[in-house]
């Protein structure tokens, strides 16, 4: 995870912790913790702004269409 990201919620989930952080530019993130015992890193799972697209629309990521 960023530095420069302030944490909106953590949720334990069996393999680690989901984290919900807004980044400095706006966008909302979750990212995917491990237990302290793991050894691998925080992975990103999504980036997005704050507006979630309506089911079975395409959203533009940066500049991609998904």
């Amino acid at each position: 995870m960023g530095e420069c990201e302030d944490i909106v919620s953590r949720h334990p989930v069996s393999d680690g912790t989901i984290v919900y952080a807004r980044c400095v530019c706006g966008l909302l993130r979750v990212w995917h913790r491990p237990p302290p015992s793991a050894t691998s890193p925080a992975r990103l799972l999504i980036a997005g702004d704050d507006q979630a697209a309506p089911a079975g629309t395409a959203t533009r990521v940066q500049g991609r269409t998904q």
